[in-house]
């Protein structure tokens, strides 16, 4: 069944042009700027399965092609091929691949009455699905190919059941067609069992054998995969001289228990109970849900070992392979979980460890690659053989839809004990290849220059391409400096006809490894404070030969002789101007291999060019170190005394939320001891916090250099070098300039601690004061404030109806305002409402924070505003209020309230006009003799309209927009005239930790609103 491999992309591939891609970042000895790429015409899946093989004729790349079309049997639709390609000898030559000749009978039939019965259909067989050498044999080792969707017919028509069975085909190493010796083991098992109730149930007829194929490492056995036997439990198949045997793996499962396990999916080999002994090992990785893999007995099929998956739907056991890691003779073990998913299918590869008796030890780390999202690392994982030369056997593992699906190959070498982490190499296919490493074959010597070579396949585009090994230079090189302590204060050299303090060095150099150049051309390194130079800072150090002062680098072109050392000698001079003797002169000695011209001396090579292995001493790094003058004794006792304080340049104690800002650790270094060597003080602060510069007292003598540490955890810090040495009852007086960006809202404080040391010598009892611990506030420091307007600033009041509605300000829309009328009772309509309430005016609210921190919590808008008498007659009528910005205000109170006020004073006056009018407040009882009538909260009844402003951040804000009439039946009835309407906003914030600071000079946050209101009258 095609949808059994769950991990592939059935993709149509095409046919494309290569542009092969090189990860210079991770390239060791497997080149990949000119891999051998072989295609076919798209749809094929050629790249399906790989294989390096050789023979008496050569050396060839076996691939299979598991929907291609044969030659050979051309009435047979895509039987699939196995395709024999050559490797060219002349460099930019075009490969050529044939197919090999497997079978050419067409689909045939048993003989009458011959058992087993079958008929064939070779039709989508899948020919190439899996593809295998004999291991250990040689140019004479055998090659399977199978094809593991094989069916047999023959029962079609009479119980309506094709069985999917499964072939293999095995042919010599020479590839001839009359030594192929096709195998079909599951047709002569049971294919179908009744169960306990008599129900008819798959055995081995859907078995599809050969879905994956391995020898065993002796070669004597042919392992095969067969996941649909046992109703897809699974099943592993041994072919062998002795014969063919198809396992029955029930006994490996509980009594009754059912599970589509697909053992068989992947299958290896190794000496797992003893050094000498050999076991089978294959992977389930449907089985419970988290997979499974078993290391079983190859004869008998007896379970040996299991080893279960960690989580579910990882498809562990998706892939296996047995090798011996850690060199001891018994077989350990890798497996591939390919949707192994942090985010979505990284894939891993687990290690186990056998620590005897096929008792595995799951080994903590596993491999990731890149840990690449939909990557599906570990698909794939084969033994490359030894790549670089050490002695060690290499793994390569693929993740064939990294990328974007267009795949990469990871390489992992061998160690002593353990693979070598992290990976070493990362094999890419071109920009536009998919499915990169989906199979991969390894561990033979193409080229034969000594190094085996690797061939990958990604069937999606048809291809195959296979990378070539170079030879591997095992550099040894030496450094040595004479003297190696510094004393400053001899100059027993001459540079420039002056006195200076210098040092020898003598640089050595040789090569070995195999297949490499006899000599080989070089670039020879000397540098010195490189570490300085990186960043900008002079070397205190020059290189000089017979009297020339050629510069902190130099680079000198030589000629090796493979297995003999070669030595250069020079010296290195201090300049008299260096300041620092605190640190170490670190001199680096490393070589670049010369490939090129423009030198005198250069490697010549063949067709691939030798490369220096990383794990060689290639580079050599010896420092230099200054002495010190102690005393007598040799020891300086010191006694430090520190004293820090943190300075803010804006004045305050503390740093406001939300502002970046600067602040200085102001340090004073006191020695109140003799000499300190590699004085030091360390500033710790909370990571963001950045240094930006030291400075200090040019004036005095010691030298402060400052520089920042790589943070640990939640800390980050700076070191800062002082003088060197401190001399004894000296003071060192210097400021760091630090950058705060902007506090966070959780953020209470910064917490700095100033700490100082030294190598010499200090007792226990005087520490105490080596060490300060600074805190500074954060405060939530906003200026926050409210404006108000009224628009208009005042209105006529008593004009016929035809005009009392008109605004006389065209930013009050009254019609608008209308339409937005609150709740009317039913009775009271507009027309009658319009009888009582005048001239429309609005007041603008306009609540800001002025930062510089944001508020990270309500801020408080209170507005009051004259509405009624004491009496309770209605003096404005609120049409609308709205708030523009991220908040809400409470309105409903004051909308239900006005509506039941309005129904009852506009019905009563309807009903007893007189007796209202007799009642309304006079403007004498209201203001008195007092000329400037006011309305304001204390002679009447105010509303309060709270609102809530959510987040206001620095520079942000909100309007509150009260839309109002005047109610001018209490106007006019009252003889009110001329009067001033009072109200008032108030903005405030909701801090109940009170963390908010209002700066001294901010703007108020307390506004009066005043409107004019004039009786028409009064303009006749």
């Amino acid at each position: 069944m095609e949808n059994i491999r769950t991990i592939l992309k059935l993709v149509t591939g095409l046919s494309v042009l290569l542009m092969w891609s090189l990860d210079l970042a991770s390239c060791f000895n497997v080149d990949q700027s000119l891999p051998v790429v072989y295609t076919r015409p798209g749809g094929s899946y050629f790249g399906f399965s790989v294989l390096l093989h050789e023979n008496l004729q050569g050396k060839w790349v076996l691939v299979g092609a598991p929907k291609s079309n044969s030659q050979y049997q051309p009435s047979i639709q895509r039987p699939g091929a196995i395709f024999k390609c050559n490797i060219p000898m002349i460099q930019g030559q075009r490969p050529i691949c044939v197919e090999v000749k497997l079978d050419d009978r067409g689909n045939e039939r048993s003989a009458p009455n011959a058992r087993p019965y079958f008929k064939d259909a070779k039709d989508n067989q899948w020919l190439g699905v899996s593809l295998t050498r004999q291991k250990n044999i040689g140019r004479t080792g055998k090659v399977t190919a199978c094809a593991h969707k094989w069916s047999n017919e023959f029962f079609k028509n009479t119980v309506e059941v094709i069985l999917v069975n499964g072939a293999c085909y095995e042919i010599d190493s020479e590839l001839d067609f009359t030594s192929v010796n096709k195998t079909r083991p599951c047709m002569h098992e049971v294919q179908i069992k009744a169960d306990s109730q008599g129900k008819g149930i798959a055995w081995h007829g859907w078995c599809q054998a050969g879905f994956s194929a391995t020898y065993s490492m002796d070669g004597s056995t042919l392992i095969l995969g067969a996941v649909g036997s046992l109703a897809w439990r699974g099943s592993v198949v041994s072919i062998s001289s002795s014969g063919t045997t198809v396992a029955d793996v029930t006994h490996w499962y509980p009594p009754g228990d059912k599970d589509e396990s697909y053992v068989g999916y992947a299958v290896s080999s190794g000496h797992f109970v003893s050094p000498t002994s050999m076991e089978g090992v294959t992977g389930a990785p449907r089985a419970y849900e988290k997979g499974h893999v078993y290391i079983y007995n190859l004869q008998n099929f007896q379970l040996i070992s299991s080893i279960k998956g960690e989580s579910m739907n990882t498809y562990f056991g998706a892939a296996v392979l047995g090798m011996d890691i850690n060199h001891d003779g018994l077989t350990d073990l890798l497996v591939g979980a390919p949707q192994y998913s942090q985010n979505q299918d990284e894939g891993r590869v687990y290690i186990f460890i056998n620590d005897g008796n096929a008792i595995m030890r799951k080994v903590d780390v596993k491999l990731m690659g890149s840990n690449s999202v939909g990557a599906r690392f570990g698909t794939v994982i084969e033994s490359v053989g030894d790549l670089n030369g050490d002695g060690y056997e290499d793994v390569a593992i693929g993740a064939p839809y990294e990328d974007y699906s267009r795949g990469a190959v990871y390489i992992y070498l061998g160690g002593e004990h353990h693979l070598r982490k992290p990976y070493s190499q990362r094999l890419l296919g071109s920009t536009n290849m998919v499915s990169f490493g989906y199979s991969i074959s390894g561990g033979m010597d193409m080229d034969n220059n000594g190094y085996p070579d690797i061939v990958v396949g990604a069937y999606e585009n048809d291809t195959a391409a296979l990378f070539l090994s170079r030879p591997v230079i095992e550099m040894e090189a030496f450094l040595t400096l004479t003297p190696t302590l510094i004393n400053t204060n001899l100059a027993e050299c001459m540079l420039n006809g002056r006195p200076a303090t210098c040092l020898h060095l003598t640089a050595c150099v040789k090569y070995t490894g195999a297949s490499v150049p006899y000599t080989i051309g070089m670039d020879h390194v000397l540098e010195v404070d490189y570490y300085k130079i990186a960043t900008g800072l002079p070397s205190r150090v020059t290189f000089a030969k017979d009297g020339v002062i050629l510069g902190p680098r130099v680079v000198r072109n030589i000629q090796l002789i493979k297995g003999q050392q070669t030595c250069h000698d020079i010296d290195a001079y201090f300049k008299r101007d260096m300041k620092d003797f605190l640190s170490p002169v670190p001199f680096r000695l490393s070589h670049q291999l010369r490939t090129e011209g423009g030198a005198r001396y250069v490697t010549l090579c063949n067709r691939l060019c030798p490369t220096i292995s990383p794990y060689s001493d290639n580079t050599v790094v010896q420092e230099a170190i200054f002495t010190h003058n102690c005393g007598n004794d040799s020891t300086c006792v010191t006694d430090l005394k520190l004293e820090a304080d943190i300075i803010i340049p804006r004045g305050t104690k503390y740093l406001p939320l939300g502002s970046a800002d600067n602040i200085y650790v102001m340090v004073d270094l006191i020695n109140e001891g003799e000499e300190a060597h590699q004085a030091q003080v360390l500033i710790e602060h909370p990571i963001g916090i950045t240094f930006v510069r030291v400075e200090s007292n040019r004036q005095q003598e010691a030298i402060v250099l400052c520089l920042p540490l790589t943070p640990n955890n939640d800390t980050a810090s700076v070191l800062c070098d002082v003088d060197n040495p401190m001399k004894a009852n000296s003071r060192s007086s210097f400021r760091v300039k630090l950058s705060v960006p902007t506090a966070h809202a959780n953020s209470r404080s910064i917490d700095i601690v100033v700490q100082a040391s030294t190598s010499s010598t200090e007792y226990n009892h005087t520490l105490y004061n080596n060490i300060k611990r600074i805190r500074v506030p954060i405060r939530i420091e906003a200026d926050i404030t409210i404006s108000g307007v009224t628009r208009p600033n005042s209105v006529l009041y008593g004009q016929p109806a035809s005009n009392s509605t008109n605004s006389q300000d065209p930013s009050v829309n009254e019609s608008q305002m209308d339409e937005t009328l609150p709740l009317i009772p039913s009775e009271i309509n507009k027309v009658n409402l319009d009888k009582h309430i005048g001239p429309a005016f609005k007041h603008i609210y306009d609540a800001r924070n002025l930062g510089p921190s944001n508020l990270p919590f309500m801020a408080s808008v209170n507005i009051t505003i004259p509405w009624k008498t004491k009496n309770g007659d209605m003096l404005i009528y609120f049409s609308n209020i709205a708030l523009k910005g991220t908040g809400v205000c409470e309105t409903q109170s004051l909308m239900e309230e006005q509506s039941r006020l309005l129904q009852k004073m506009l019905v009563k006056r309807n009903k007893t006009s007189s007796h209202a009018e007799q009642n309304q407040p006079q403007a004498s009882t209201l203001f008195g003799s007092n000329k400037n009538r006011q309305l304001n909260c204390m002679n009447s009844e105010c509303a309060l309209i709270p609102c809530l402003v959510d987040n206001l951040e620095s520079g942000g804000g909100a309007v509150v927009e009260i839309n109002m009439r005047i109610f001018e039946d209490t106007f006019l009835k009252g003889d009110f005239g001329k009067i001033e309407l009072l109200a008032e906003g108030v903005i405030g914030v909701e801090d109940p930790l009170r963390r908010h600071i209002q700066p001294q000079s901010g703007r108020p946050d307390r506004v009066e609103v005043s409107h004019h209101n004039e009786n028409d009258d009064n303009h006749d």
